[in-house]
């Protein structure tokens, strides 16, 4: 039996497959969020991935939008801002259609984020690499940094 690695959407009435022949830029999906304006977002191997339900949008490294094509994190906070974490490129921003990243000249401990959270206020953003944690306000001014233990 072959394996397809695409995305499946459902509703009730039917099955709706959509895949690298409907505009999906890569198969292997790391992070999915679906924000409050009703978009799906998509962290892959090749970049982050909009999808509004009928075309798929893709930001990249080449498109100027990220430092690091590998999306292993998204988290939207409750401003609307959403945070993607790349596996190399720090951490990055969109907010209001602007693209900011930050990385280790800005204070990361790591350029490696796997995993975002926020508190469930947003007030704050938790950072998580291979080597520690960081719990930050939204402007990224540390509060508490730790490494892991056990």
């Amino acid at each position: 039996m072959e394996t397809k690695k695409e995305l499946w959407p459902s509703t009730p009435d039917n099955l709706d497959l959509w895949g690298e022949a409907e505009g999906l830029t890569q198969s292997r999906i790391r992070a999915i969020v679906q924000t409050k304006d009703a978009y799906i977002w998509l962290g892959t191997d090749n970049g982050l991935v909009r999808f509004n339900g009928t075309s798929f949008t893709t930001f990249t490294v080449e498109t100027g939008s990220l430092r690091d094509n590998e999306v292993w994190a998204i988290q939207e906070d409750n401003t609307g801002g959403l945070w993607i974490g790349t596996y190399g490129g720090g951490v990055t921003l969109l907010k209001d259609g602007q693209f900011k990243t930050f990385t280790t000249a800005d204070g990361l401990t790591d350029d490696v984020v796997t995993e975002l959270a926020k508190d469930s206020a947003g007030k704050h953003l938790d950072r998580f690499t291979s080597r520690c944690y960081a719990l930050f306000e939204r402007n990224l001014h540390p509060i508490h940094h730790g490494g892991w233990t056990g």
